[in-house]
């Protein structure tokens, strides 16, 4: 099921609704594994940064940080 949300959340960016996508992945935090959740928080990620809002971008990069401190952005 959490796969269907990123998958979902991707097919909102391509339609340019950015802020859908980041409301999308939002919502469903709590259903991500952890698998799941790392590619989720990515998405959510660029999609801020393609709707040029910053300070989802940055909550989504903390919480990047603490899945994986590893992670360039």
């Amino acid at each position: 099921m959490s796969e269907q949300i990123v998958k979902q959340s991707a097919a909102l960016c391509g339609q340019g609704k950015f802020q859908e996508a980041i409301q999308l992945i939002e919502a469903n935090l709590s259903l991500f594994d952890e698998i799941t959740r790392l590619p989720a928080l990515l998405h959510g990620y660029y999609a801020a940064q393609e709707a040029n809002d910053m300070s989802k971008a940055k909550s989504f990069a903390m919480l990047i940080a603490i899945e994986d401190p590893n992670v360039p952005l």
